[in-house]
């Protein structure tokens, strides 16, 4: 499988004349360009970076991960994805799509439980928002599937915080996917929910 030239940074082009545009820049920078420039600069109408450009930089980055993981690209979703972290660690959508995209992959019980972490750790910086309520359904997911009769209240918990997240986004409105919950329900040993 060969990395798929398409995905990357989305203002990407062909790797030739990216560099042929690069070349330009830094000459058109450091020649006819440079007095006018520096003029810019110190006036203050010209501002070089930003404490809204790493933001940017890692929304575009995390878009680019979502995208990559639609189309099945793993190992460029995961790369976009931790370098999306790298800026901004704070973002529990990268998180939860980072721990979707690492349980697709885990070949270790290791990688399963980084996978888990990152699922956690979004539920941590989306509690006071409640923003992702597919945060709740993945985590209990996982829960379940670890076979460990001592998960089962906080399964049975998150399956209701999903389920109260959701209606609260939908007007009120079930998940479509309500057969499934009662299914995770009643093989917790809940059917009175």
């Amino acid at each position: 499988v060969a990395k798929d030239s398409r995905v990357g940074m989305s203002f990407m082009g062909e790797p030739r004349r990216v560099k042929e545009r690069v070349g330009h820049i830094k000459a058109m920078l450091n020649g006819p360009m440079k007095e006018q420039v520096e003029q810019l600069v110190k006036s203050g109408k010209m501002i070089g970076s930003g404490a809204t450009f790493p933001v940017l930089l890692s929304a575009a980055k995390r878009d680019n991960g979502i995208v990559a993981m639609q189309f099945d690209l793993f190992a460029e979703a995961r790369q976009n994805l931790e370098d999306s972290l790298e800026q901004r660690s704070n973002d529990p959508t990268v998180h939860f799509y980072l721990s979707k995209v690492m349980a697709l992959t885990a070949k270790t019980p290791e990688e399963q439980s980084q996978a888990v972490a990152h699922i956690v750790n979004a539920i941590r910086l989306d509690a006071a928002r409640g923003s992702i309520p597919d945060l709740h359904l993945e985590y209990a997911i996982s829960l379940v599937n670890q076979g460990n009769a001592a998960n089962r209240d906080q399964v049975i918990g998150e399956l209701k915080t999903y389920v109260a997240l959701y209606q609260r986004d939908n007007a009120g409105r079930l998940p479509a996917n309500m057969s499934a919950i009662f299914d995770y329900f009643n093989l917790e040993g809940e059917s009175t929910w």
